[in-house]
């Protein structure tokens, strides 16, 4: 049914496998079965997404989340700072997650690309499922693809490729606080040159929303196709921004927003919330969860992003893992 989704498949609606995937979870997920058994959301019946129970995305960091008992063939972390954390998410197919992105990306992005990635955080952490992805989105594994912190050794190979006879653009991604050092120091002016920036700046202890980010990054890339990319571990499907600041979500994706004061609650389109997100392609672990992320969605399915809640770990729902044993 999930695949379905992604190939747009009439005969499946988001409703209809959300509530399918609802009632085998909801059963099989020993820790979301728990969590909704103490907050009396146990053998209820849902017929709206809206409505179907979010669980805190920091139980990702707690417990080992999965519908049914599986062994996984890879653990994928989130990157966290010092001293922080980091969430993990299991992965029971890696095959499953190498198709729903390949599909996702190829569904924003349907031309062939030359890619090259400057993520430096994410690969000095490790386990990282954004590299993950765009190794295989490269279709190779080529290490020479991907950059830490020599600037100028990723400059000769972006304009070395450009200068290539090829039919194929350039594809760059890259973690924001990277590509803005990278845009100090070096300016490409070639409109084959594309760029997808994802994360955010958590560890210069600092947030820029993303027009600031474009700006700056226009600096360097005047001539390029600047987009961003959503996703985060506990996710297994992205949504990718096009000309604005809007994202839009994978067809394995609904996002929405919930009242900051009671996350049981829906919020009107256009109002900001904190976001929620039904991930179905996240079938063999939970699909409803509920992020720390600040948002606004829109009737046509789009959301943008607006922060972070502060202090996101003591928040709500969030300290039942204080006392939570599934």
């Amino acid at each position: 049914m999930v695949e379905g989704l992604l190939r747009e498949d009439p005969k499946y609606t988001f409703c209809d496998v959300s509530i399918a995937v609802y009632e085998y979870q909801s059963e099989h997920n020993v820790t979301y079965k728990r969590y909704l058994e103490l907050m009396g959301y146990n053998n209820k019946k849902y017929f709206s997404v809206e409505d179907i129970p979010l669980m805190p995305i920091s139980f990702f960091k707690h417990y080992e989340i999965t519908s049914e008992k599986w062994e996984a063939e890879a653990i994928f972390k989130s990157s966290g700072t010092t001293g922080m954390q980091r969430s993990q998410h299991l992965v029971r197919d890696k095959s499953w997650y190498n198709y729903v992105s390949k599909e996702i990306f190829a569904s924003f992005y349907p031309q062939d690309y030359d890619m090259l990635a400057l993520l430096p955080s994410y690969l000095e952490n490790g386990d990282s499922s954004l590299v993950h992805m765009v190794k295989h989105l490269t279709g190779d594994q080529d290490p020479n693809r991907f950059h830490l912190y020599d600037f100028e050794k990723l400059y000769s190979q972006i304009l070395e490729k450009l200068s290539t006879d090829t039919d194929k653009d350039v594809l760059l991604w890259g973690v924001t606080f990277a590509l803005l050092d990278f845009v100090e120091k070096y300016k490409i002016n070639d409109s084959r040159l594309k760029v997808i920036f994802t994360g955010g700046m958590k560890s210069r202890g600092v947030e820029l929303d993303y027009d600031s980010v474009i700006e700056k990054l226009k600096v360097g890339f005047p001539t390029s196709d600047i987009a961003a990319e959503y996703g985060m571990t506990e996710l297994f499907s992205q949504a990718y921004t096009s000309t604005d600041s809007l994202y839009t979500p994978a067809k394995t994706m609904k996002v929405m927003t919930k009242d900051f004061n009671d996350l049981t609650c829906s919020t009107k389109d256009g109002k900001s919330g904190q976001i929620g997100i039904v991930d179905l392609a996240n079938l063999h672990t939970i699909s409803f969860i509920q992020t720390d992320d600040i948002g606004r969605c829109y009737d046509n399915g789009q959301f943008e992003l607006m922060g972070r809640v502060s202090n996101s770990d003591l928040r709500g729902c969030n300290m039942l893992y204080e006392t939570f044993t599934p």
